[in-house]
């Protein structure tokens, strides 16, 4: 059988969309899928047996379903191809180059490794009058219409203001971010774009 390559941050070229995956939770897809030969809930709900992965804060965690139960079966012979389904998930993650973080009796929580060097590069720039504190966003080699948008600082002119992005199709996607990199890095995980993340700050003239 095949080794799975070791995981990298974009294993093909990608096109972006709002609400997309996390880049490690497509690379979890890819590599079991691809390598492993299982097949993908998500992808197909009609499918009795295969996984399911999804983000768990900076992991990404992955879990079994067979005939049509996320419950582990208590059959002796079910509950062992349930195992070894397990089994099977954990060491193609494990080849692939991801840290196991924990195994339980239903699921694998794995660890994407990341390039030392930026995958994405973000460009912030001013834009609109000066008192609107506003920065458009682009990410380089992607169509500024199909992955991008603004940061914005909304003030009422009191005690409390804070920043809200906007992607590239107008919708806002999230409020109350902790500074620039933060609201940035937020925009860039909408669009699942590949970390990890460098951001240029490209400054006008007066700005």
């Amino acid at each position: 059988m095949p080794q799975p390559p070791k995981a990298t941050a974009s294993p093909a070229p990608y096109a972006p969309r709002p609400n997309a995956p996390r880049w490690d939770v497509r690379l979890v897809r890819s590599v079991l899928t691809s390598h492993a030969g299982l097949a993908d809930i998500d992808g197909d709900v009609t499918t009795p047996e295969g996984f399911s992965a999804g983000a768990e804060h900076s992991d990404v965690l992955v879990w079994w379903t067979q005939d049509y139960s996320l419950a582990a079966p208590r059959r002796p012979e079910a509950r062992k191809r349930w195992i070894r389904a397990l089994d099977r998930i954990e060491a193609a993650l494990d080849e692939g180059g991801f840290t196991i973080v924990r195994r339980t009796h239903k699921s694998v929580l794995v660890r994407a490794p990341v390039p030392a060097e930026p995958q994405t590069t973000a460009r912030v720039r001013p834009t609109g009058p000066p008192q609107e504190f506003k920065d458009a966003v682009t990410f380089d080699g992607y169509d500024p219409k199909t992955a991008g948008g603004f940061i914005i600082l909304f003030s009422n002119y009191g005690p409390k203001s804070w920043l809200y992005a906007v992607d590239a199709q107008g919708t806002q996607i999230g409020i109350g971010y902790r500074g620039l990199p933060h609201a940035v890095h937020a925009l860039a995980e909408h669009y699942g774009l590949p970390a990890p993340l460098d951001i240029v700050h490209e400054r006008e003239d007066g700005r």
